[in-house]
C-alpha cells in the first residue's frame, strides 16, 4: 500500500479564495471608484488586493506557499473579468473607452493581468509562510507519545 499523496491542487480553498477576491473587488473597488475618481484603475487595484487576500488564504490552507493554486486563482479571476468586460462591451453596457483610460491606451490590458498574477502569488507566499511559521512555534509543540501512551 502506498503512502497518501498530497493533492496537487486544493480546489476548495481556490474556489473560496476566488469568491473572496470577487467580493473584495466589488466592495472595495466600488467604494474607491465612486469616492475618489471614476477610473478603472481603482477597480484593478481593489482586484489585486482581493487576489492577494485570496492567495494568502490558498497558501495558509496549504500550509506552505502554493504557486499553482494562486496561479489558478488568478486565471479564474482574470477569465471572469474578461468575460464581464467583453460581454459588457458587446452588450453596450460599458462605456468605450473605460473610465480613466484614454482612447488607444493599451497599457492597462498589459499591466493589469501581470499585477493580478503577482498579487495572487505574493499573497500565497505570505499566507503559506505565515501558516508555516505558526505551526513551528514552540508553544504549539507537544511531545510525541510512544506506543504505550506515555511521554
Amino acid at each position: 500500500m502506498s503512502a497518501p499523496r498530497d493533492a496537487d491542487v486544493l480546489w476548495r480553498p481556490v474556489v473560496v479564495a476566488y469568491a473572496l477576491s470577487v467580493l473584495v473587488t466589488l466592495v472595495v473597488g466600488a467604494a474607491l471608484f465612486f469616492a475618489l475618481e471614476q477610473s478603472v484603475w481603482w477597480l484593478a487595484a481593489a482586484g489585486v488586493l482581493g487576489l492577494a487576500a485570496g492567495g494568502s488564504l490558498v497558501g495558509a490552507r496549504r500550509g506552505r506557499p502554493d504557486a499553482l493554486g494562486a496561479t489558478l486563482l488568478a486565471i479564474l479571476y482574470f477569465a471572469t473579468t474578461i468575460v464581464v468586460i467583453v460581454g459588457g462591451t458587446f452588450a453596450d453596457v460599458l462605456p468605450d473607452p473605460l473610465p480613466g483610460l484614454p482612447i488607444g491606451d493599451s497599457t492597462f490590458f498589459f499591466v493589469w493581468p501581470l499585477t493580478q498574477l503577482a498579487g495572487a502569488v505574493i499573497g500565497s507566499a505570505a499566507g503559506g509562510r505565515w501558516r508555516g511559521s505558526v505551526s513551528r512555534r514552540p508553544w504549539t509543540w507537544r511531545p510525541r507519545r510512544d506506543a504505550r501512551g506515555s511521554r
